[in-house]
């Protein structure tokens, strides 16, 4: 998979800590105008970091770069498609994730 991985420009996630960034960025997205609920989400996934993923993240220090005169979702977006190996590698934290909050 390595070789296959390499072949297709496709990197390996350094850490837990790419995953973590990553699953912030995606809940902003997910969440993107939900005001209050949108913290809320966020606070979980950070939650659900340092739990499963052992990555203590502060989601505001995450975004912050995306949020001068409003968010950037472009490069918000962007950053988090450069992640995408991390979120694949670690799918089965961000499909709990997902899970809370997708139950009935």
């Amino acid at each position: 998979a390595s070789l296959l991985a390499k072949w297709l420009g496709v990197r390996e996630p350094k850490s837990a800590e790419e995953a973590a960034e990553a699953l912030i960025l995606l809940t902003a997205l997910l969440f993107r105008g939900a005001g209050r609920g949108a913290e809320a989400a966020l606070e979980e996934a950070a939650e659900i970091a340092a739990e499963r993923l052992g990555a203590r993240i502060d989601w505001r220090a995450v975004l912050s770069p995306y949020m001068s005169g409003g968010v950037d979702y472009r490069a918000l977006e962007a950053r988090l498609e450069a992640l995408l190996p991390a979120l694949y590698r670690y799918r089965a934290v961000v499909d709990e994730f997902l899970a809370k909050f997708t139950e009935g």
